[in-house]
């Protein structure tokens, strides 16, 4: 019998690759998958501004880490820790 479950969370499948859990692959970096059964690398969402992922298979917001202090994030999806940049002098 084939194993016919959804992708847990943080994985994703795409619609018409099979039906085994071990086709899953991992939401990629920079976005995070909240949900089961999910069919698109998009995943749930992007981490949102001033936020990151750089690990694969983030679960939910949560998993997106807050920029360092000194540092900005102008954009969703971010995937280092080095964010959009160091922040202005005196900002």
């Amino acid at each position: 019998a084939e194993d016919i479950s959804p992708c847990p969370r943080g994985m994703y499948r795409a619609t018409g690759a099979g039906y085994r859990q071990g086709e899953c692959l991992w939401c990629p970096r920079g976005r995070y998958g909240s949900s089961q059964g999910l069919t698109s690398s998009a995943c749930t969402a992007k981490c949102p501004t001033g936020r990151y992922n750089d690990r694969l298979g983030a679960r939910t917001v949560d998993d997106c880490k807050f920029c360092m202090a000194g540092r900005y994030g102008s954009q969703e999806g971010l995937t280092t820790k080095d964010c959009s940049g160091w922040c202005p002098a005196g900002k």
